[in-house]
């Protein structure tokens, strides 16, 4: 199978109900061969990253999780994927002014933190090499599913690029939670099917 990734991403004040499903969604796609790319900000980001070692912890042949950090360290995660070993490059920095619609009004850990986020939907040629693809599909939660906070940043990249967003913002109870997990599941399917 070729490689495989999605974005596991969202707010910090994702609801507790939803969290759980993430953490679940993260375990079962590590299951069936998608890589993780992700922030490690505490909520959603971090729900995907424990589902996934989760099934990682079970299963030795899992694949790999791309953790994208705007610093060395950023909440305690020991991820290696940061700028100070792996320099925002003038194309990712470029890219994420030109799809921020305040660039000028954000702070210099802000503009990192949104320039982290082009890698988490394009993927970065220093880990990836140079067949570095986007992910195939962005799983989310923002309030309301509107383009709220730093997640904003990382669905107007994957709009630009035509990536399907699945915002479990849109869910207003368990049962539709519950079939927007099936639509995960369907999108997955496809895409291995697709790239087989």
């Amino acid at each position: 199978m070729s490689y495989l990734a999605y974005a596991g991403i969202g707010s910090r004040e994702t609801p507790a109900q939803t969290i759980k499903v993430m953490r679940h969604v993260g375990a079962y796609l590590c299951s069936q061969g998608w890589t993780l790319r992700s922030g490690a900000a505490p909520g959603a980001d971090s729900a995907f990253e424990l589902g996934h070692n989760d099934q990682a912890f079970q299963d030795a042949a899992h694949p790999e999780k791309e953790i994208y950090l705007p610093w060395k360290g950023f909440n305690g995660s020991d991820s290696n994927l940061h700028p100070e070993r792996i320099p925002f490059s003038d194309q990712e920095i470029s890219l994420a002014k030109n799809t921020h619609p305040a660039w000028h009004h954000c702070s210099p850990s802000a503009r990192r933190m949104h320039t982290r986020n082009v890698r988490q939907i394009l993927g970065c040629e220093a880990v990836n090499g140079p067949t570095v693809t986007p992910v195939k599909f962005v799983i989310c939660w923002t309030e309301g599913a509107k383009m709220k906070g730093g997640t904003a940043q990382a669905l107007r990249i994957a709009q630009s690029c035509e990536i399907p967003i699945i915002n479990l913002g849109f869910a207003k109870d368990a049962g539709e939670l519950e079939k927007m997990v099936l639509q995960i599941d369907a999108l997955q399917a496809q895409f291995k099917e697709q790239y087989a």
